[in-house]
């Protein structure tokens, strides 16, 4: 295209020379030459224009179908997920099972550290229990809970509390599970769950039952081990 121009300048220029004898004629060439220059800039700018609107179009049709894409596959991943935990309320014997996914939510403007919080985002309770409102606990504040940076929990991958122990290590833990439940709360189970490597959540682990031999440890930690399990294998397809 640009060749073409390019030759088409270099012969109106020569008949401009030309033409130098003779006014009209120099001025039929240069009318030439200027309205030849404004078309091809015309249409220069509208295929331009043209090939920017499709490459948006493009853009954003590719925009959707990954979130489609992303949100299929996470209704898949809380799907199977939440079929583990049900399974293995029963045979872990707890009344409730709780999963919490970690993010960040935001940062310092000065320093840009990130402020670390929770959201409680699935459950599975026993029959004779009610619900508990998962709703409320939204960004919630880690450092609100000691019990998440407690030294036992911080190093341990499953570790296992009486309610009079989370009296005394978080206090505030305490009153939000007696707030929370209904059924006399005896025993607490804490997990992180990790992701190559990295923390991304915890399930936490809550029983009624007054004997701590009833609890079936083997399953809770089975029960981590297959929801972590999901987690990579959603991401790695």
């Amino acid at each position: 295209m640009f060749g073409t121009f390019i030759e088409g300048m270099m012969n109106l220029y020569k008949k401009c020379k030309d033409a130098g004898k003779n006014n009209l004629s120099f001025i039929i060439v240069l009318v030439a030459c200027v309205a030849t220059t404004y078309y091809l800039q015309y249409n220069f700018e509208e295929r331009m224009t043209e090939r920017l609107g499709s490459k948006i179009i493009e853009i954003d049709n590719q925009k959707k179908e990954d979130h489609l894409e992303g949100f299929t596959k996470s209704m898949d991943t809380y799907y199977l997920i939440k079929s583990v935990m049900r399974k293995h309320r029963e045979s872990t014997n707890a009344d409730y099972i709780l999963m919490l996914e970690y993010h960040n939510g935001a940062e310092n403007i000065a320093t840009g550290y990130q402020f670390c919080k929770f959201d409680i985002t699935m459950e599975a309770c026993a029959n004779n229990v009610p619900y508990i409102q998962i709703d409320e606990y939204r960004d919630e504040s880690i450092f609100k809970y000691d019990i998440f940076t407690y030294d036992k929990v911080s190093s341990n991958r499953l570790s296992i509390f009486s309610m009079e122990d989370i009296e005394n290590i978080d206090p505030h833990f305490y009153y939000q599970i007696k707030n929370a439940t209904t059924a006399p709360i005896n025993y607490v189970i804490t997990a992180h769950l990790y992701y190559n490597n990295f923390k991304a959540g915890a399930m936490i682990f809550l029983f009624t039952d007054d004997d701590i031999h009833n609890i079936n440890r083997i399953s809770v930690s089975n029960c981590v081990s297959d929801i972590e399990r999901i987690l990579v294998n959603s991401n790695s397809k």
